[in-house]
């Protein structure tokens, strides 16, 4: 019994810390406790304090996130040499002093998102990160700056996330750190933005760029050209650029290293039908991209040999929820070398609350005005249901019209979920191929009536969720492989 509260009381002292937090309006100290994962880290998440509390110096991790915390005092952290972790997120924070990181030589990591810094057009002073000679990482995302700080004092800073708002550039600011790869500028703002040549003129190190979800208008010629070791970058969810932005970027990106590259919901939800163009994706030839996501444009055609102009070292392609109809551009896809390709959610719905617009920040008198933009900002690339450069086959699929089905070569993922398509999977022939894994979840194939023939290298596949009422005894005739089948929910 004895032992047994032993381990009891050793178990719980692993598991808090009592730390002493100063007041300085009662002039008392009253102890808080805080969870501990290890003798090295203290983590006072929501504890509601109003100034950082004491704490062992032999702390590695400090977590003060979500508390009502004001300011940090000069020489808080002097003794606190072995800090590489401070979280200070979702505080109150206004503004950071001179000798606040005092001490804090050897941290790696900062997060200050979610403050109050740089409110009333205030600039945070590029003496406050004097002290942080070893920082890798810096967070100060969601807070009122409008006016960039100077962090070229944080001369081994490598990842940076922030918040960008109109007009603001980062050139001169982060001058000389010459290990900053990874800039992270993805945000939830309403406000119309442009990103141009002057944005990140002299940024030349990065590798990763995310400016996703910033309500951009526009992108001009230049914004990326300079950025020659620049291997990802997402524009994703910035509906008011439309397909018309996209020329300028791919032109730039023929001077990068991009391997992946996000487009996914440029064009407002209830916009016109579009085109994807050829010289959207001409510049393209000339890299060594990956990977390629074109998901939710509204996109209905795509131009006779834009797929061709993808480079041969596409190995994933995403075109989900798209208005796709059949046409001869999709025999394009068959000579590419892709192993992955996603065509989920062909013709989804999608609720118009919210879905491509700030609705939130509308008043009744600007709605008209913002709904006269979107339609403006998409673009004028949007397509008839009969178009006159492509065949179109509007009669429906048939899967039947062919002999033999030819995949591309190389698939061997393929994705087609919830596009609601509706017919009996007659008997298919497919010609060579290397398809391992294949999910048809979440449409209407009410009868798997078959054979699939000459699929030996199938071992997954995914039927689920079809309303199908009958499966023939040779409809897997041709798929003697498979090791997973999941056939749940239907009728």
């Amino acid at each position: 019994m004895f032992s047994t509260a032993i381990i009891i009381l050793g178990l719980e002292l692993s598991t808090t810390c009592l730390v002493r937090e100063d007041s300085e309006v009662s002039h008392f100290k009253r102890k808080i406790t805080c969870q501990t994962n290890d003798k090295f880290k203290v983590d006072c998440t929501g504890k509601n304090l109003s100034h950082i509390p004491m704490f062992p110096n032999s702390t590695k991790t400090l977590v003060l996130a979500r508390n009502k915390i004001k300011y940090i005092p000069e020489g808080i952290f002097s003794a606190h040499i072995v800090l590489e972790d401070l979280d200070v997120s979702h505080n109150i924070l206004g503004t950071l002093m001179p000798d606040s990181f005092i001490g804090l030589k050897n941290l790696l990591r900062l997060n200050l998102q979610g403050n109050t810094l740089g409110e009333n057009n205030s600039e945070l002073p590029k003496i406050c990160f004097k002290h942080l000679k070893k920082l890798r990482q810096l967070n100060f995302k969601d807070n009122h700056i409008t006016v960039f700080p100077d962090l070229s004092l944080l001369l081994r800073l490598e990842t940076l996330n922030a918040t960008f708002t109109n007009k603001m550039t980062f050139g001169h600011q982060l001058k000389g750190l010459r290990f900053l790869n990874h800039f992270d500028l993805s945000s939830s703002s309403c406000k119309h933005k442009q990103l141009d040549k002057n944005t990140f003129q002299g940024i030349s190190t990065l590798r990763y760029l995310d400016v996703s979800n910033n309500s951009l208008n526009s992108i001009g010629k230049g914004t990326f050209a300079h950025m020659q070791y620049l291997y990802f970058l997402d524009i994703s969810n910035n509906p008011n650029l439309g397909l018309r932005g996209l020329g300028n970027v791919t032109n730039d990106l023929s001077h990068t290293s991009i391997e992946i590259f996000k487009f996914q919901k440029l064009v407002p939800t209830f916009s016109m039908n579009q085109m994807l163009l050829k010289e959207h994706l001409a510049p393209l030839n000339v890299t060594k991209l990956r990977e390629i996501y074109v998901d939710s444009n509204r996109i209905q055609q795509i131009e006779l040999g834009a797929i061709s102009n993808l480079p041969k070292t596409i190995d994933k392609i995403s075109i989900g929820d798209n208005q796709l109809s059949y046409g001869l551009y999709l025999f394009e896809f068959l000579h590419l070398s892709a192993t992955i390709v996603n065509v989920s959610y062909l013709g989804k719905s999608h609720l118009p609350v919210n879905d491509g617009m700030c609705v939130s920040i509308l008043s009744e008198k600007n709605l008209e005005q913002t709904l006269n933009e979107y339609n403006f900002d998409s673009g004028t690339q949007h397509v008839s249901t009969v178009s006159s450069q492509i065949i179109v086959f509007n009669a429906g699929l048939k899967l039947d019209i062919w002999s033999i089905i030819n995949l591309p070569k190389n698939l061997t993922v393929l994705y087609y979920v919830g596009s609601k398509t509706e017919f009996e999977i007659p008997r298919l022939q497919f010609s060579d191929n290397v398809l391992e894994k294949a999910d048809f979840s979440s449409n209407i194939f009410y009868s798997l009536k078959g054979p699939i023939v000459n699929m030996p290298h199938l071992h997954e596949l995914d039927l689920s969720n079809n309303f199908c009422s009958n499966i023939s005894y040779v409809f897997f005739n041709g798929t003697p492989n498979i090791r997973k089948l999941q056939l749940q929910n239907n009728l």
